[in-house]
């Protein structure tokens, strides 16, 4: 026997193996595909310092100094390499993992699954800061936008499909005159010129890619596109601080006019409908008509089949041809929406909360509607003879298109969903877009004024997170199996059912930003935590009566709260820190009256914990940090415990990156390119599901713990996926996008 020698708090019970890889295609749905198996060395094993609780303490809101006693060296009892042993290097850190008792060692545990992963619905909506971002198709398909993905939504069949071209979060959207035909810009990065801000424009009946736009031209991102009504051309305004102005031939992909705006910040472009030469740009103190000029379009389009050098740098067919004529009407300090009518009228609402009617499309102002909103006007939508206006307010506003323009009807929408983003009529419901990123719907009056007592549906079309979204739980109450919980940093908690695929409640706590989150087994106590260190807990009552209140709200520490975890018996809670684990208790303080208190706190990781776990009867606490860490805590002495020792605990959940039957993912191709950001076991433990920093997903049998373990890999989102998780269920693997918002839910096949 021999002994191992390790840094105070970092545990030599965990191994790694390799594993596999498939790198995910980009087919219509995103499904698996190719596969690799990689394998590396093992080498020493270590040993380990615990640290016992100190009984000097202080509590909760106390110094953390003393906390830890003399050092206690645990001896490591086998040196030798035995069958149910891996020892391993994970980014350089020496690493020892014991497999269970129960464990039967077998050449098909390197096998993929015989389950794989596809995309089945995607919740939420961009609508917090990007505009005119809701089309109907002519097949009657809604389009919208989340993340990367665009959404084309069936209504009848309660079923969407999904266009995944993209390699960075989608900024705008726009749809042809044929109704099949859209196109949509996104974002640029630095990682690769793949990432590169450029506009695609596709068919929405084959999702077919007919071309990229822009590759290499378009600056940081882009901003707004727009399709002419009579001519095959786009329009398309880039987010560089000149914006640039580009106008293209739909049909051959080609550039054929471009100049600079000129203005620091602009919120929409679009065509005029009486002339497809005209453009009308809007943004802080800016409106401008512009004219394209067809013999220079026609010059240019001449040089780019003689492949002429100005064929690259396309000399300008685009100048400005009319500024407002605002005369006695007060100009606000931003234009924000505009419409133009089939009738040939332009509409603009501002900043101001007015609405101007700009007479055939022209400079000036022919009519207008003052105080409109209670601030600003984000979207306007023409409807028979009626004018819809939907504000930051809340309000969605119906007036009678006449000369006094006089209101008619309106609805407000809940205060939690913000302003209003978007309006949209489809068949007999007004769509409408909010601020924080969900999609109402509410019929509108088969007579008369369309908001003539109307009220909104209690199950919007969608909803989700308008910032980063980081925590999620899945409930495990009997009849809600198939029912999630996240949390974001937008201060949201939605509650989200994956069979019906609709929300079930949401509720928004302002001021607080939340990073994690669980759920008890009763589903009765919801516990999530916070960027600036505060622990919320909130009674929840499901059902028909439904009903969520704030329990406590307990300053833990300054630093953020990574991740918590509570016991299954629902009385003790684990709560990870930069480098601490503080656990809490339900405790009688005095006679019938009882409250959290501090228990302990686990100190010996280095870095932030991201991942906690109880075994069954909630003494023990296993735990990863971002750096290779693995350790286990008897939770009533916080001390460290010999991983070996407790290679047959049953464990309620395995979210740490690190223990026995995960080794094999560190070891895979998406393992070894990228940092390993979630990894989960499905409630079977049939498959174990790994996330990393550039949001691919790889789904592996059950344990990963060889390397050369193979897998299924899928891509989700473009960023890092702080989070995935299976339902309770079995049915669905979740995944979160992170700072793009975007929850995407996964049918097992």
């Amino acid at each position: 026997p021999s002994t191992t020698d390790t840094k105070p708090g970092v545990n030599p019970s965990l191994a790694v193996l390799n594993e596999t890889h498939e790198e995910a295609s980009l087919e219509e749905h995103s499904e698996a595909i190719e596969m690799v198996s990689l394998a590396n060395n093992a080498p020493k094993a270590k040993e380990v310092e615990t640290r016992p609780k100190s009984s000097g303490k202080k509590g909760l809101f106390g110094s953390m100094k003393g906390l830890l006693g003399t050092p206690d060296r645990i001896q490591s009892p086998a040196a030798e390499v035995k069958a149910n042993v891996i020892e391993t290097t994970i980014r350089g850190e020496k690493m020892k993992f014991w497999a269970p008792d129960d464990y039967v060692d077998n050449k098909s545990i390197t096998d993929p699954p015989g389950d794989g992963l596809k995309l089945e619905w995607v919740y939420g909506y961009r609508g917090n800061d990007c505009r005119s971002n809701i089309h109907v198709l002519a097949n009657d398909e809604i389009a919208y936008f989340i993340g990367s993905v665009a959404v084309l939504y069936n209504r009848t069949l309660h079923s969407q499909r999904h266009y995944r071209e993209h390699t960075e979060e989608i900024k705008c959207i726009a749809v042809h005159p044929n109704g099949m035909t859209l196109a949509t810009g996104q974002d640029a990065t630095n990682k690769k010129t793949a990432a590169d801000a450029h506009v695609r424009i596709w068919r929405a009946d084959s999702l077919q890619t007919l071309h990229v736009l822009g590759m290499g031209v378009f600056t940081k991102s882009v901003a707004a596109v727009a399709f002419s009504k009579t001519k095959e051309r786009l329009v398309v305004l880039d987010d560089h601080k000149e914006h640039l102005l580009s106008v293209w031939d739909v049909t051959t992909g080609k550039e054929v006019a471009r100049t600079m705006v000129n203005n620091d910040v602009m919120c929409d472009i679009g065509f005029s409908s009486n002339d497809p030469n005209i453009l009308v740009t809007i943004g802080r103190e800016h409106q401008t008509w512009w004219k394209i000029y067809t013999n220079r379009v026609k010059d240019l389009e001449n040089a780019l089949q003689k492949n002429q050098k100005e064929a690259a740098q396309p000399q300008s067919g685009i100048e400005m041809h009319a500024k407002p004529e605002y005369g006695t009407f007060f100009k606000a300090r931003f234009v924000i929406c505009m419409l133009h009518t089939e009738k040939g009228d332009l509409i603009t609402g501002d900043s101001n909360g007015t609405i101007y009617v700009w007479g055939g499309g022209n400079n000036s102002i022919t009519n207008y509607v003052k105080h409109a909103h209670d601030g600003p006007v984000f979207s306007l939508l023409a409807y028979k003879n009626y004018l819809l206006s939907g504000g930051r307010d809340g309000m969605v506003v119906s007036w009678v298109w006449n000369k006094n323009m006089d209101e008619a009807g309106n609805i407000k929408i809940p205060k939690l969903e913000g302003g209003v983003r978007m309006l949209v009529i489809h068949n007999d419901i007004l769509l409408i877009g909010t601020t924080t990123n969900s999609i109402l719907v509410t019929k509108i009056a088969a007579k008369g004024c369309p908001l003539t007592g109307v009220e909104l549906q209690k199950i919007p079309l969608t909803q989700g997170h308008f910032d980063d979204v980081r925590g999620l739980s899945m409930v495990q109450l009997a009849g809600r199996e198939n029912d999630i919980i996240t949390v974001g940093y937008d201060g949201i908690i939605c509650c989200l059912n994956t069979v019906t695929r609709e929300a079930v409640w949401k509720h928004m706590v302002k001021g607080l930003h939340f990073l994690c989150a669980d759920l008890s087994i009763t589903g009765e106590i919801l516990v999530a935590g916070t960027n600036n260190g505060e622990l919320v807990i909130f009674d929840i009552q499901h059902g028909d009566n439904f009903s969520i209140s704030e329990q406590a709200q307990i300053k833990i520490t300054k630093d953020k709260l990574t991740s918590v975890k509570l016991s299954a018996d629902g009385n003790k809670i684990a709560i990870g820190t930069k480098s601490l684990i503080v656990i809490m208790k339900w405790t009688e303080v005095e006679e019938s009256q009882w409250a959290w208190q501090e228990m302990g706190q686990c100190q010996g990781h280095s870095r932030s914990v991201t991942g906690l776990d109880w075994n069954i009867d909630g003494t023990l606490l296993q735990s990863s940090s971002d750096k290779p860490e693995f350790c286990i805590w008897n939770i009533e002495t916080c001390h460290l415990l010999n991983p070996e020792e407790q290679k047959n605990q049953r464990w309620l959940t395995h979210t740490s990156k690190l223990g026995f039957p995960v080794t094999g993912v560190w070891h895979c191709k998406q393992g070894k390119e990228a940092d390993i950001s979630s990894v989960e076991i499905n409630p079977t433990k049939t498959l174990v599901a790994m996330g990393n920093s550039q949001g691919y997903i790889s789904l592996f049998k059950y344990p990963c713990c060889k390397e050369g373990s193979y897998s299924h890999t899928y891509r989700g989102s473009n960023c890092p996926l702080p989070n995935i998780g299976f339902t309770t269920s079995g049915r669905h693997l979740i995944t979160l996008g992170g700072r793009d918002a975007c929850l995407m839910q996964w049918k097992i096949i």
